[in-house]
């Protein structure tokens, strides 16, 4: 080292040079980036989800259509790899125009509309006309409500308020080898179903939590699960439809009280079923999934009647509006949307969250929606505005469920969050009433019926609470 100046040279400090000529923290870099990629590369491309469309691909690109005991799901990932690796080869921009063009002649020449089925419009008329009986009913009871004097009604939710912050918990029970990813009141609130990432589907009895009935006809996890509307009470021997479920085996089954096997499963879906929701009337079934599309069903002939489009990535979760005439849906591309379901239009457009929409429900009253999502936030929309109303700050982590529940002088909102806690707010304010503490980690799914209140988590129990 030179002492010349006092200071030290560059060239005189040792080194030791990197074998691999990169270091653990750039390859992970390089890792990350090179996944990035490969992910806008992916939608670049566009692959449809059309079976038919990916046999047609296949086909003109000199690929065998399909192979022995291949599904749809496979042929599209087979066709999805391929293009993937031509693109890589510098052929993306080929690929593109073949996948596109097609398509971009015949937007030039026909409307941008896929014209439906018999069968779909007379059940959207058959929605339609549901839909005014029950707007009635709600109109002429809110009609009722408003002529309850003001100091009653403040009264009546400082009462529910003071009543609610007595909830604690009552009961635990482990519900299986896996997290417990849904949990669902039956209609009386003597009975709950929950369903797991085992693929199980159970019934149990709320005072004992003792399990009533075993299902079995997943083979993957079940993440949607609802009763259905006409189930009232759980009959063991009843031969009618009482739930529905959806797993990540892409198919819907529906199970009644008598067989523990299911009574019939809908298959259509090309990717995981996240969420499944009965119409009001029993007669229909939605279902949305990681295809980026939701799927109205018949329940008596368990055929699909629509496939619907209109988000960018995967749909978590689906709800029916109380009248039946609209449904919302919430997808991973942090967009929800509403939909008339009697003409088929996307009448509002939720895009106030900033990450992906897990869950939602409607209010009783026909005109509020509350969301929850990874953004750790719950949102309540106003259809009335078409707008935002109110932001709640939930917790502190992924809002995995909301819930609205009707007590007796009260409509309350019930949230879970991967933070491990079950919240109870006032739904007028958006004020916090309790906050609920007992699993040991994420909390998956929360319901609600009267003052009883149910959880399930990641840590595989579930848990009732009430005052």
């Amino acid at each position: 080292m030179s002492t010349n100046s006092g200071g030290v040279y560059l060239q005189d400090l040792e080194t030791q040079q990197n074998p691999e000529g990169i270091t653990r923290f750039s390859k992970d870099q390089a890792a990350y980036y090179a996944e990035k990629e490969q992910e806008e590369r992916i939608r670049a491309l566009k692959v449809p989800y059309e079976d038919a469309r990916v046999r047609e691909l296949l086909r003109g690109f000199g690929e065998p259509v399909t192979y022995f005991a291949e599904n749809a799901a496979s042929r599209r990932e087979r066709l999805l790899q391929w293009m993937l690796q031509r693109s890589y080869e510098g052929q993306g921009d080929i690929l593109m125009s073949t996948v596109q063009g097609d398509e971009e002649d015949e937007d030039e020449e026909h409307e941008t509309y896929s014209e439906g089925s018999q069968e779909l419009l007379e059940a959207r008329r058959k929605m339609a006309l549901y839909s005014l009986e029950k707007a009635k009913s709600r109109l002429d009871k809110e009609r009722k409500d408003f002529e309850v004097p003001v100091s009653e009604v403040i009264l009546s939710a400082r009462s529910a308020g003071d009543h609610y912050r007595k909830v604690d918990a009552m009961g635990s029970q482990v519900g299986g080898e896996r997290p417990m990813s849904i949990i669902r009141f039956c209609q009386d609130g003597d009975t709950f179903a929950t369903g797991s990432w085992s693929g199980q589907v159970k019934v149990w009895d709320t005072k004992d939590l003792s399990q009533v009935r075993l299902y079995r006809g997943h083979t993957d996890k079940v993440s949607g699960l609802d009763w259905h509307p006409d189930c009232t009470t759980w009959d063991e021997t009843s031969e009618k439809i009482c739930l529905a479920t959806g797993a990540a085996d892409n198919s819907v089954c529906l199970w009644n009280g008598k067989q523990s096997t299911p009574v019939s499963r809908l298959d259509g879906h090309l990717a995981r079923v996240l969420r499944v929701a009965f119409h009001p009337s029993g007669d229909y079934l939605a279902s949305s999934s990681f295809d980026t599309t939701w799927r109205l069903w018949d329940v008596a002939t368990e055929t699909e009647l629509l496939m619907q489009e209109g988000h960018a990535e995967g749909i978590f979760c689906v709800a029916w509006q109380p009248d039946g005439s609209l449904l919302s849906s919430g997808g991973m591309d942090a967009i929800g949307r509403v939909w008339d379901v009697r003409s088929g239009k996307s009448i509002m457009v939720l895009d106030e969250h900033i990450r992906h929409i897990v869950s939602m429900d409607w209010s009783p009253n026909g005109y509020q929606l509350a969301t929850a999502s990874a953004d750790d936030s719950v949102k309540i929309w106003d259809l009335r505005k078409v707008s935002l109303s109110q932001t709640i700050p939930a917790h502190s982590s992924l809002v995995s469920d909301v819930r609205y529940v009707q007590s007796d002088n009260a409509v309350l909102l019930l949230s879970s969050g991967y933070d491990g806690c079950v919240k109870i707010w006032n739904s007028t304010t958006g004020a916090l009433i309790k906050n609920l503490v007992g699993h040991e980690e994420k909390v998956m799914s929360v319901d609600g019926h009267g003052d009883k209140l149910l959880s399930s988590g990641f840590d595989r129990t579930i848990k009732v609470w009430h005052p």
